[in-house]
């Protein structure tokens, strides 16, 4: 079937969540691919998204659907052909699919970390877990509309009504700078209840400003005389009690931070596809930290914000190497062009550094097996390098098992044709572990390559010289995928041996 990725999968209402729990749980459903990120090369006019899903009648027990979200590459191949990547593809359990509300939005750009670390955040407090204890409201800007409905309470207030906050609008804005309202015309079906424009206040933006690469809130700084600020309809009102008003600076932090990005992003099917402007009601979702008096006192920029943010919540450093890489990384590749920063090739140098991407690289994959089978466990990396330019257009790293190496991470200079010697070395190798021969590892991009020499286990990591295959979280994606591995090997000889 081909249909809308819209209603298929990302609709977090209640009638579509049905539907997915029936579609699921009744349908062998074998495969979803997601073409959202292709929408416009495949299908220039679309008005929605599309993904195909192939399903036979029935269902196994513990079935796993295999949901393929390919990506543009961004070059003149995207005219006639996709590339599907092994990060591109993840395999979901049955159950999951039809009840989780986010892991078809999560693993568009997000792997299995990020949709664990996003399932715990939403079990944290957020402006609509406190609209619906009460103390919170909440309501989208004036619709003007039909101007149907004359509405007094709404005239001689201050109101924003350009589509924009102001250029140099950071945290705060002055409700006495903005114009006072004179219309008092409404939609005809446009809410009567205005408490949600009472001081203390927040006004949001509900869209994603591609100048700030973020989303924007502010607290409206106001007085008696003045009064509150009314807002058009691109924006929302908070309003909570006085002395809650710590609330409505944490909410701000958060909403302006690369951490409400990170969440949209992996939560919001309308952002996370196509459309710059999430639900209200997955802005609402985002997840806020427990309310402090001056929590934003001293923040003059938003590197202070993003640094109050992560130890507000008191972030594992992996957990904010998932918000950083997203942020800064595919993020930017999503919504920017050729020259994005994780299509650019990876530094052989930084001037201070060698090797900046590649060894933020290893030092994470290093972490990860030395957490999955014991800090005491000797593991060292590789990085091979061209001796002179021009550049391979691939990156080449071996990890090693049970090889005490210092330092752990060492750079390896060959000369271009001894490079791709061991490169065609390793292709055989690959090779001979296909039960199925689909092409070489030049075809396939991405290659893990695993050889077993003198008691050392080494793992060979091949991928294209581009900056968003070397990040910190791919490092720890990819570890994750090798010890994922080994476990399955070992219990595969376990069961060998019972036999």
């Amino acid at each position: 079937m081909l249909q809308p990725a819209r209603v298929l999968l990302f609709n977090q209402r209640g009638p579509a969540r049905k539907f997915r729990e029936k579609l699921f749980g009744t349908f062998g459903v074998e495969e979803v691919v997601n073409f959202s990120a292709l929408r416009f090369t495949l299908f220039e006019h679309a008005d929605d998204p599309v993904c195909a899903v192939t399903l036979s009648p029935g269902i196994s027990a513990d079935v796993r659907i295999s949901y393929i979200c390919p990506k543009p590459t961004h070059t003149s191949d995207d005219d006639y052909q996709f590339t599907i990547e092994s990060p591109d593809v993840h395999h979901i359990h049955q159950q999951d699919a039809a009840s989780d509300p986010y892991v078809w939005s999560a693993f568009v750009w997000g792997g299995q970390r990020d949709l664990i670390f996003v399932r715990w955040l939403r079990h944290l407090m957020s402006l609509e877990s406190l609209k619906r204890s009460g103390v919170a409201k909440i309501r989208r800007g004036i619709s003007r509309g039909d101007r149907r409905k004359q509405q007094s309470q709404i005239g001689g207030k201050r109101i924003l009504e350009a589509d924009e906050f102001p250029s140099d609008t950071f945290l705060t804005v002055k409700a006495k700078e903005f114009p006072i309202n004179a219309d008092l015309r409404t939609h005809s079906k446009d809410s009567t209840d205005f408490s949600a424009f009472a001081l203390p206040q927040l006004i949001l933006k509900q869209s994603w400003q591609k100048g700030h690469f973020r989303f924007q809130a502010a607290l409206v700084e106001s007085d008696a005389k003045t009064g509150p600020l009314l807002c058009s309809r691109s924006y929302a009102g908070v309003h909570v009690p006085e002395e809650k008003h710590s609330l409505l600076e944490a909410a701000c932090a958060v909403l302006n931070s690369k951490l409400a990005v990170y969440c949209l992003l992996l939560t919001s099917g309308r952002f996370a596809s196509y459309r710059e402007e999430p639900n209200l009601e997955d802005l609402l979702r985002v997840p806020i930290p427990d309310a402090q008096p001056g929590l934003l006192q001293g923040i003059t920029d938003v590197d202070d914000l993003d640094t109050l943010v992560r130890d507000t919540f008191g972030f594992k450093d992996a957990e904010w190497v998932l918000v950083e890489d997203l942020f800064t990384t595919t993020l930017a590749d999503f919504k920017g062009a050729v020259n994005s920063p994780g299509r650019q090739a990876t530094q052989r140098t930084d001037g201070s550094n060698e090797e900046p991407q590649l060894r933020q690289y290893c030092e994470y994959f290093i972490r990860v097996l030395r957490a999955s089978f014991g800090q005491d466990k000797n593991v060292s990396a590789t990085v091979f390098q061209e001796k002179t330019s021009p550049w391979l257009p691939f990156r080449f790293v071996a990890f090693h098992l049970n090889c005490d190496a210092s330092p752990p991470i060492r750079f390896e200079a060959l000369e271009s044709g001894a490079l791709l010697e061991e490169l065609e070395q390793l292709n055989q190798k690959w090779l001979q572990t296909r039960a199925v021969k689909t092409g070489t590892i030049y075809h396939q991009r991405v290659a893990r390559i695993y050889e077993y020499q003198d008691s050392s286990p080494t793992i060979y990591i091949i991928k294209p010289d581009a900056c968003r295959y070397w990040t910190r979280s791919m490092g720890l994606h990819d570890a994750d995928e090798v010890a994922a591995d080994f476990m399955r090997w070992q219990m595969a000889s376990v069961e060998t041996m019972r036999r």
